[in-house]
């Protein structure tokens, strides 16, 4: 990502307020949720709102971050092969979550997140991410 082009304040999202787990549905006990509020974007972009972190070292850990163009939260799964990867990224073979749901009924910005691999569920819940946005503000003053 052009880095000039993420430092440019042009209404987008460039940290986190309090973000909040609403509601946990099931967590698999080989995980536990991590957020990240207050987090700020970094200069590729990237701004990473919590994870999903296993007890033990071999499990894929999955990040929840912030996809600025569709205004959504999404989960990448990392630790594991590229091949593993794009199947969770196309939610196929059994491999689900890469993409959240927004709650509509709720106020802000809340998301339904539902990650589960092809043996097993790993999360289900709802998560607030109330977002900060910036914008750059040009002011001429004319002296008469």
């Amino acid at each position: 990502m052009d880095r000039a082009k993420v430092r440019k304040k042009n209404g987008k999202v460039f940290s986190l307020k309090e973000v909040k787990l609403l509601k946990k549905y099931y967590l698999s006990q080989d995980y536990r949720v991590e957020l990240h509020p207050y987090k700020k974007i970094t200069d590729t972009g990237l701004l990473i709102i919590g994870e999903l972190i296993p007890v033990e070292k071999e499990l894929p850990i999955f990040s929840f971050r912030w996809d600025e163009k569709k205004e959504e939260l999404d989960v990448d799964i990392n630790n594991v092969k590229d091949a593993i990867k794009n199947r969770f990224k196309e939610e196929k073979n059994g491999y689900e979550g890469h993409h959240s749901i927004r709650l509509q009924n709720k106020k802000g910005r809340v998301f339904r997140i539902n990650v589960g691999l092809p043996a097993n569920d790993i999360f289900q819940g709802d998560i607030a991410v109330p977002v900060a946005r910036e914008l750059e503000l040009n002011n001429t003053v004319h002296l008469i």
